[in-house]
Order: C-alpha cells, then structure tokens, then sequence
C-alpha cells in the first residue's frame, strides 16, 4: 500500500507542475516583437509585483516592455483596447503574466505568438524561456 501511494506522489510530481510546456507559433517571428505591453493577468498584488519583475526583466534585456493600467474582464478585451484592429500603433505585442504562465498576443493579428507554462519552475525560468524566443525566432 506504501508503494502505491509513493507512486502517487510521484506521479503527481511530475505532474503539470513540474515541467515547462512552450507553444510556439509558426506565423508570428519572434524577432517582431521590439515594444511590448506587460499586464498582470490577475488583479491580486502578487500578480503585479511578478509583472513588475518581468517588466524589468525584459527592458533589461533590451526590449521596450511598457505598463498599462486597466480593467479588463478577459484577454481579448485588454487586446482589443491596446491594440485595436485595423488601427495604427507603436506596440508590436502584449505579454499577460501570471504566476505560471507567460502569454504573448501579436497586436497586429491578435494571433497568440508564445505562451510558456512554467509550473512551479518559477517567473525567472519563463522570462529566459520567452527571451529565447523574442531573439532566435525568425
């Protein structure tokens, strides 16, 4: 019986939470994005603190990564108001970031460019993980 519940626990281990999934897109090149907006994708102070990290992390590396203050009740509608269709802007993405999870929207399709799921890998793992994407991309 103790063989099986260690099982378990390992199983669970290796779970959704112990690796890093990436998916890329084919019809958006990393290397289109130079300016992007970087949003909470939850309203908790946690969440805007690790945006606030990512933030820098990524002007850091080069990139012009923006704030945007607002409200918005789901992903479409905050892609919508920074990066309306059809409309000219300086933005080239817009980068949700959750506590395990980076989302990156091209906002001259709206088309989902990468997303990078980092279970309890941790913010910093993402952030390499998006970057190695945004420059090899092409």
């Amino acid at each position: 019986m103790l063989g099986v519940a260690l099982a378990a626990v390992a199983a669970a281990c290796a779970g959704p939470y112990g690796r890093m999934n990436e998916i890329v897109s084919a019809s958006v090149p990393g290397d289109s994005f130079r300016t992007v907006v970087v949003i909470a994708g939850d309203d908790d102070q946690s969440a805007l603190q690790i945006t606030a990290k990512v933030r820098q992390q990524l002007n850091d590396a080069g990139f012009s990564a923006l704030r945007r203050s607002g409200l918005w009740s789901v992903e479409r509608e905050a892609l919508a108001d920074i990066c309306p269709l059809g409309q000219p802007t300086d933005v080239d993405g817009l980068l949700f970031v959750y506590w395990n999870e980076l989302d990156l929207y091209d906002c001259r399709s709206h088309k989902p460019a990468y997303q990078v799921r980092g279970g309890m890998q941790g913010t910093d793992l993402m952030v390499k993980r998006l970057l190695r994407y945004l420059r090899l991309r092409g």
